[in-house]
């Protein structure tokens, strides 16, 4: 896992709690065959899984521990999540 700083953007007021929202984008890798979630809400949060629903769970606690890390406090969060996942299917006819 890698993380990193959040954006200079956030409504973070220190000594204050407060509720954050973070989009987070889920890419379908072909190539490697694993989804990949990344966020421009999180700078350096990328993770990577074969698993949808297991990448879902490891963004769900590595913003926290980023959170943590970066000695946040927010009394709640909400994470969206944007799926995108390409296929090329052959046309019958």
């Amino acid at each position: 896992m890698i993380y990193g700083m959040l954006s200079a953007g956030s409504s973070y007021r220190e000594g204050k709690e407060h509720s954050m929202s973070y989009k987070v984008k889920m890419i379908w890798d072909r190539e490697a065959e694993v989804w990949v979630a990344t966020s421009e809400d999180v700078p350096g949060l990328v993770l990577e899984s074969g698993s949808f629903d297991a990448l879902l769970e490891r963004v769900k606690y590595a913003i926290p521990e980023l959170n943590e890390l970066n000695g946040q406090k927010p009394s709640a969060y909400t994470i969206t999540f944007f799926a995108e996942r390409n296929e090329q299917v052959a046309a019958y006819g």
